[in-house]
């Protein structure tokens, strides 16, 4: 079972709080105490790891007594999807939901969300005796041919009745097939000092449990704890009827013993020697070493997780970089790649590094704000270009970053005006799948304006990148060349190297074929004549004068819904492609060319 997401109710400063997106990986951002560690604490006592304490239930106010009140239910559900085999195995949907719920002086429980028969009479049938099944029958009146001293005699219409008897959606007692099917956690925390045995334990707390969900351990330990628990059964019913000897005011005696060997596995000794001398504890070592061993135990998780692994992983990371250098924090982000890569991996990513967050893309970062005590989510919810910018200056805000930090990017773009700056950052996304500021690309719009060349030659004599995407007529057109020419370029430093020119042979729209104008304006702008856009009307106009002016002339003055402008005509053209193909090669090249500059920058 995969996790997709979860939500939080009741823990520590997180009174209701989700749903959190768990991606490959889900990054968490904010200032200290905003709820970055509480919500992986939260996320391990929903797989299993932890148990719940009084003090991990959020504060609800005060007593009369001055005493803390907390609440009453503390509960953390996730949505899991579930493969093919899994669906058959365990009898669920491929979208579940699955919660782990602790109230006050009850002990924590995992329910599942389902359809069950609304009576509940029905929905414990399968546990039933012979004669209650019969009673219920004969309640319903539900026919039972047969022998009426066999329990399917009553069992087999009674579930035939309850397939088709009316149904709601209720959180049950989730199966123990479906609990010890959860993702596998693997946790690793900052510490004041790194401590690498720390780490090593969480890394084998993993394959220990990987190994249990072997059948054949599984089996063999399954095994053991019948044994164990029908012993221990016979000697509670000793016990209950000694109990009920000396205390005969009570009804019923019943002592139900549970056991379980799942938690056998608690500690490790790292110890290792350093040419040739004698071992000792690493964890008397320095913190350089230290941060060696930490690296190379997260690679291992790497293979571990590969493995044709037999439950799915999630690995939670947290402030994993706070002791490593700059090289190793490199190499680090290149290792949290590498574990997402891994089809059966999901990731949680708790940081303060704006290195980091500039590694992925922006979608997966999760922003945490601690306001009046209690945790809020702030996400990405939309792909829109100015969406991005705007979500960036929040998280630079909440990390005490100056707005300014917006600029600290690998390599800019600047394009020529608003078509390009509406269109762009589009069709780059259709061709490499991610925004530009994921990958490190600042898009500027120049906008008919010459300080845009100052702002790059300022940004050129500061070691930056810099890129111009023109169309090829920009520096003889009568509205840019006086900004565009090849001299006033070469007088603000912007190489010939830095000038991408579009056209085929002088503008954008020119990269089109005939055939997809074509598809656009009959999905789109009708003509008023009743006639279908023709191939050989868009041909001809690109012997005229500039392509992109007879384009709108033509479909504003022959349809009634025709675009009034070249931004909104390319706009709907830009939302008609579908696949990285539809991008014109020429414009695919050119962004690979400033992908590759922000990716070595």
């Amino acid at each position: 079972m995969q996790l997709e997401d979860f939500s939080i109710k009741g823990f520590r400063s997180l009174d209701e709080v989700g749903p959190i997106p768990v991606k490959r990986p889900t990054v968490l951002i904010g200032h200290n105490d905003a709820g970055k560690t509480a919500t992986l604490s939260a996320l391990k006592f929903l797989l299993g790891r932890t148990q719940l304490s009084s003090e991990d239930r959020t504060i609800s106010g005060a007593g009369a007594g001055g005493d803390i009140e907390r609440v009453a239910v503390t509960l953390i559900e996730g949505r899991f999807s579930c493969s093919a085999a899994e669906q058959e195995q365990l009898q669920v949907e491929a979208l579940i939901r699955l919660r782990r719920i602790a109230e006050i002086d009850s002990a924590p429980r995992y329910e599942i969300l389902q359809s069950v028969p609304e009576d509940v009479r029905l929905r414990t049938i399968d546990s039933l005796k012979v004669q209650d099944l019969a009673i219920l029958a004969s309640d319903l009146g539900v026919e039972t041919p047969g022998d009426g001293r066999r329990r399917d005699t009553f069992l087999n219409p009674l579930r035939e009745f309850a397939t088709h008897s009316p149904r709601i959606d209720t959180w049950t007692t989730a199966s123990p097939s479906i609990v010890r099917a959860l993702p596998i956690l693997v946790t690793f925390e900052s510490t004041a000092q790194p401590d690498p045995e720390s780490q090593v334990r969480s890394a084998l707390q993993a394959t220990y449990d990987l190994l249990l969900s072997t059948d054949s351990v599984r089996d063999t330990i399954a095994g053991l704890e019948s044994q164990v628990t029908a012993q221990l059964a016979s000697d509670a019913n000793q016990l209950c009827s000694h109990i009920a000897s000396r205390c005969p005011d009570l009804q019923e005696v019943e002592v139900t013993p549970l056991v379980s060997f799942k938690s056998g596995f608690s500690s490790v000794t790292l110890r290792a020697s350093l040419d040739g001398e004698e071992q000792i504890s690493l964890q008397r070592a320095g913190a350089g070493r230290k941060q060696r061993v930490t690296l190379a135990v997260w690679e291992w998780v790497s293979l571990l997780t590969g493995d044709s692994p037999t439950r799915d992983t999630v690995i939670c990371y947290d402030e994993p970089d706070t002791h490593l250098d700059y090289a190793r924090q490199r190499d680090f982000l290149d290792l949290i790649h590498a574990q997402c890569a891994q089809e059966n991996v999901r990731m949680v990513l708790a940081t303060h590094s704006l290195n980091l967050i500039d590694r992925v893309d922006i979608a997966q970062v999760v922003q945490l704000e601690l306001v009046d005590n209690r945790t809020s989510v702030d996400q990405l919810l939309t792909d829109a270009h100015a969406e991005i910018d705007e979500f960036l200056m929040r998280i630079t805000n909440s990390l005490g970053v100056r707005n300014s930090v917006l600029l600290n990017e690998r390599c800019f773009l600047i394009v020529e005006g608003e078509t390009e700056r509406i269109c762009m950052p589009e069709l780059f996304r259709l061709h490499r799948g991610l925004p530009f500021q994921s990958v490190g690309i600042a898009l500027m719009d120049c906008g008919g304006n010459e300080a845009a060349l100052r702002v790059a030659k300022f940004l050129i004599d500061h070691g930056r990148q810099v890129y111009f995407l023109l169309d090829a007529d920009s520096a003889i057109h009568p509205q840019t060349r006086k900004i565009f020419s090849a001299d006033k370029l070469t007088a603000y430093g912007i190489s010939e190297d830095a000038r991408l020119y579009l056209g085929a042979p002088n503008e954008l729209e020119e990269l089109f074929s005939d055939a997809t104008w074509v598809h656009v304006a009959n999905e789109n702008w009708t003509r008023t004549d009743g006639e279908l856009w023709m191939v050989d009307d868009v041909t001809s106009w690109r012997g005229g004068g500039k392509f992109s002016s007879e384009l709108l002339q033509n479909f504003k003055v022959n349809s009634m819904s025709g675009p009034q402008s070249k931004p909104e005509m390319m706009v709907t053209l830009v939302n008609s492609l579908n696949s990285p193909d539809d991008v014109p090669q020429q414009l695919r090249s050119h962004f690979d060319t400033v992908l590759t500059a922000a990716s070595s920058g």
